[in-house]
């Protein structure tokens, strides 16, 4: 406990309530999602603005195998608007080139959007490139 208010922990037994928690609310704010849904909420609106130490002891950005999505943000998940499915992709261990993989995201709220996507290297790997192809929506 702090006296600020503010406290830090980690570990999948400290977290796993927290986002429990977070994920009955955004389900009260909208009964109808899917469980897929739910958990797009929780790890699309996640401050990915997480730093560690590196091997040297030098502080910078954690690695995404450290932090995942980032620090669970309950507000963020349920002012939400889209969510994304899959809420996370991964390539496993990359042998080919050329792989795809499909996001399908859906407008929860009640205005229309238009949506600009993007991406953002997390981890520096020369050999890796990532883009994005256009679709209709």
């Amino acid at each position: 406990w702090s006296p600020t208010g503010w406290s830090a922990g980690n570990g999948a037994s400290f977290s796993a309530a927290l986002v429990a928690g977070a994920v009955a609310l955004v389900k009260q704010r909208y009964p109808s999602l899917t469980t897929a849904q739910l958990k797009s909420a929780v790890v699309n609106t996640a401050n990915a603005a997480v730093d560690d130490f590196d091997a040297q002891g030098v502080r910078g950005r954690a690695r995404v195998t450290a932090v995942g999505a980032g620090r669970l943000d309950a507000g963020g998940a349920v002012q939400t608007n889209v969510t994304v499915e899959p809420a996370a992709i991964s390539f496993g261990r990359v042998q080919q080139v050329n792989q795809n993989r499909t996001l399908r995201l859906t407008n929860i709220g009640t205005q229309n959007l238009n949506l600009t996507l993007a991406v953002e290297r997390r981890d520096p790997d020369s050999r890796a490139n990532l883009t994005l192809s256009s679709s209709t929506a």
